[in-house]
Formats: structure tokens, C-alpha cells, sequence
């Protein structure tokens, strides 16, 4: 068994059919999701039933219960989606039942589980700014084990188990995965699954300590806020990020963190941060401030909204607000429940019409929420 070493240069494999996924996303990162699906040998030592009552494990066992804090620090972009939540959204709904069942069944077949019914939380964590970054993804739920061997197997032949810290992994060149509870698995490339189970024993700093990321998530998500969001995604802006936007989005160069929040509740609501850092405090008020206003300034662009009517998204700009608090930015949105019916219609609409879940996407596992 190898030691950990550097980052695995693995690319990560874009889900074509990630569509639903970009529509809750895109507004803070662009990006694509992946995920994967995974391995685990029950009968391996540093597996463990939850306690009784709620106690914690034993410390020689892995802990789960908080998924995020198995990502450990030094990643790039994390997004977090709550797959009960989701389910459970009269929001979404609609669009998630739009899926095709032929395709849905197949790509439940090359997964070994259904990535919208089986998966109650599921994080993505990407390494690098690159459309092939090797991506983390830790996922929660509920899975048959024998069927996810089976599908990973039948897609890496050449897999073999190994073992870290008493965990089984199933590996295969750079792609990875391992039971972490027997409700908890990760993916991804070896050393980052390597990483995500030393997290799970506490090893290691993970994503909330990260300084390019953590301050977002803890404005976003501040302690005694009890209910968590259906969707949290957070990214570091470097030059990387800068390089791979280009000039269709104009990023200010003193933009260093952007982070979104999405709530589905009786309303639809968005908070979205971002993060200014000048040569001094001043200069990054400053650019909070010029932030703020070109903001505002595109949200009452005529052509703006008239980009936007057409496509039933008006309602978004008539509730959103965007303020300045030295070098934060805050935009708000919120979408009350009597527009409900038209957005669901036009999510399950766009879902029918964009193809999701086509036969050419099936059979490579590519799908929203769930793809290798």
C-alpha cells in the first residue's frame, strides 16, 4: 500500500447530463459536477455502526457525521447538495420526475445505486480550476454494497482492494473509492480518498480551517443556524479561476472567495457572497463597493431583464438586493411561493427538452448527481 503523496493527477469526468445540477449551481460557479460511486468491505476493521443514542463512535473508528468535514483543506471548489432536501422541494420536484425511466434505470445499473433515491447528501470537491480536475466526492445515503462492487468492477475490470487506516478501497489507476461508514462512501483519485478517510478520523485540517474558503462558509452558514442548505457551494478565485472564465465573465482582480447559498422552503431563496481582498482594507472596500454597484447596476439594465423575461426568470431580479458591507458583497434573492408553479413548470420543461439522462449518456454513468 502506497503512502500518501501529492495530489493524483486524475482527471475528473464531466457528467454530461448534469443539467438539473447547473440550473441550482451556475450562479456560483459554472461548473459542472461529478461524482462516482463505491467499494467497501463490511467486514473490514475500521468500519463501524453509528452509536447508540446518538454517542460518538470510538475514537479508533471513523466519524461521518458531518460529511463536509471529511474534505480536507487545499481544494478549489466545494459544493454541497442535500439530495433530501432536494427530493423533498415542490421547487424541484417536478424537474427530477421529468427524467427519462429507461435512462435512469440504466445509469442505476452502471452506478449500482439510483442518485436521486438513494442519496441523501452528496459533496464535490475539486482540486483546480481545469474542466478535468480531479474531483472528491463523498456521498450519504443509503447503498447495497454487493451492487456497487459489481458496477465498479464491471467498469475496472483490473480493480483491486486495498487497504488505509483498516479501510477497505477499491482502486484502479487513478480512480478510487471506499466505504467510510456503511453509509458513507468516497471517490475519487487515490490520495484524495486517502485524505478524506484520514478526515474521517480526524486527521489532517479539513475545508472549514482553509482560509481561500472557509470564511465564506461560516458567513453563509453561521453557527446556531439550525436549518442547512439544499444547496452550498463555495469556490476559491485565483488565477487559474481567472484564466478559465476568460473575458465572458469579467472577474474583479481583487475577488478572492464566492460562495452560494440556495434555501427551498415555502420560498425559493439565494444568498450569495463574495469576498474582496486589496493591497489594504481600504482597497478592498473599495472594490466591494464598486462591486456592489455594478451589481445593481445589471440588475436594472432594461436588457437584462429582457434577457431574462423570456425565460421565466424575471421574478429573480424583481427580488433581489445587493449590498456592500466593507469588502463583502451580499446579493440576495427571493422567489415567494406564488411563482412556484411557472419556475417548476419551466425546470421540468428545460429537463425534458435538454435531453437529460439520454441514451448516450447512460451508459457511461453521466447524469445529474451521480456520474464516474
Amino acid at each position: 500500500m502506497r503512502a500518501p503523496e501529492g495530489q493524483a493527477a486524475s482527471r475528473g469526468r464531466r457528467g454530461g447530463g448534469a443539467r438539473l445540477a447547473c440550473v441550482l449551481l451556475i450562479l456560483a460557479t459554472g461548473a459542472r459536477p461529478l461524482t462516482g460511486c463505491a467499494f467497501w468491505d463490511e467486514s473490514a476493521p475500521g468500519l463501524s455502526k453509528p452509536g447508540v443514542n446518538g454517542q460518538k463512535r470510538a475514537a479508533n473508528h471513523p466519524d461521518d457525521d458531518d460529511p463536509e468535514s471529511l474534505i480536507p483543506a487545499g481544494v478549489q471548489t466545494v459544493i454541497d447538495v442535500n439530495m433530501g432536501a432536494v427530493r423533498r422541494s415542490a421547487w424541484v420536484a417536478p424537474a427530477l420526475e421529468a427524467r427519462d425511466p429507461r435512462a435512469r434505470a440504466a445509469k442505476e445499473e452502471a452506478l449500482g445505486y439510483d442518485d436521486v433515491r438513494d442519496v441523501d447528501r452528496i459533496i464535490y470537491a475539486v482540486t483546480s480550476a481545469g474542466a478535468d480536475a480531479p474531483t472528491l466526492v463523498i456521498a450519504q445515503g443509503r447503498f447495497t454494497p454487493a451492487r456497487i462492487e459489481e458496477a465498479f468492477r464491471t467498469r475496472w475490470p483490473g480493480a483491486v482492494v486495498e487497504r488505509w487506516r483498516g479501510v477497505s478501497i477499491l482502486a484502479s489507476g487513478e480512480n478510487a473509492l471506499a466505504l467510510l461508514t456503511v453509509r458513507t462512501f468516497a471517490a475519487g483519485p487515490p490520495t484524495a480518498v486517502h485524505a478524506a478517510i484520514d478526515r474521517a478520523f480526524g486527521l489532517g485540517p479539513d475545508v472549514g480551517a482553509d482560509p481561500a474558503i472557509g470564511p465564506t462558509r461560516r458567513a453563509l452558514c453561521p453557527p446556531g443556524r439550525d436549518a442547512s442548505p439544499a444547496v452550498l457551494a463555495l469556490v476559491a478565485v485565483d488565477a487559474r479561476m481567472r484564466a478559465r472564465v476568460g473575458d465572458a465573465v469579467p472577474v474583479p482582480s481583487e475577488l478572492r472567495q464566492v460562495g452560494m447559498r440556495l434555501d427551498l422552503g415555502q420560498s425559493l431563496d439565494l444568498s450569495a457572497l463574495g469576498i474582496m481582498e486589496g493591497r489594504d482594507a481600504a482597497a478592498g472596500r473599495a472594490a466591494g463597493a464598486a462591486l456592489a454597484r455594478r451589481l445593481n447596476a445589471l440588475i436594472a439594465d432594461p436588457v437584462t431583464r429582457m434577457m431574462l423575461r423570456p425565460l421565466g426568470l424575471g421574478m429573480v431580479l424583481a427580488g433581489t438586493r445587493v449590498t456592500a458591507d466593507g469588502a463583502r458583497v451580499l446579493v440576495r434573492a427571493s422567489i415567494a411561493d406564488e411563482y412556484r408553479a411557472p419556475l417548476s413548470s419551466m425546470l421540468r420543461t428545460w429537463v425534458e427538452s435538454s435531453g437529460t439522462g439520454a441514451a448516450g449518456t447512460a451508459g457511461t454513468g453521466a447524469g445529474p448527481f451521480g456520474s464516474w
